[in-house]
């Protein structure tokens, strides 16, 4: 495959494409080289490798690795990569907010755990 033999010569575009099409396989036995050419593309300054890296980790819950990429995208110009770092720190925000206080004694459910509280 002429995208890996790029790729693996350090060519961002080809590690960003190559993530891209082993992600569109949708199988799972591709997901290591996934994040792996992601990452490399990421790490050598690719915007959009930037956001995948960062969608990928919100995906996870990973808000801080997240926040990283989305940062670093946006920092190099990406519009989208902008918006979602926008979300994710209202988010957290929001989430802040709502466990600062003390919670009701019946307290369940998605925003109790994510507090601590469930």
């Amino acid at each position: 495959m002429r995208y890996r033999q790029a790729a693996e010569g350090g060519s961002a575009e080809a590690a960003f494409r190559l993530a891209v099409l082993l992600e569109r396989a949708a199988e799972d036995r591709f997901e290591g080289e996934v994040e792996r050419w992601y990452a490399a593309a990421a790490e050598a300054g690719h915007n959009r490798a930037q956001v995948r890296v960062g969608v990928r980790a919100a995906e996870r819950g990973d808000t801080g690795t997240a926040e990283h990429w989305y940062r670093r995208a946006a920092e190099g110009g990406s519009r989208s990569a902008a918006f979602n770092l926008g979300l994710l720190l209202a988010r957290e925000a929001a989430s802040r907010r709502r466990c600062s206080g003390t919670p009701a004694p019946r307290t369940t459910g998605t925003g109790a755990r994510r507090c601590g509280w469930g």
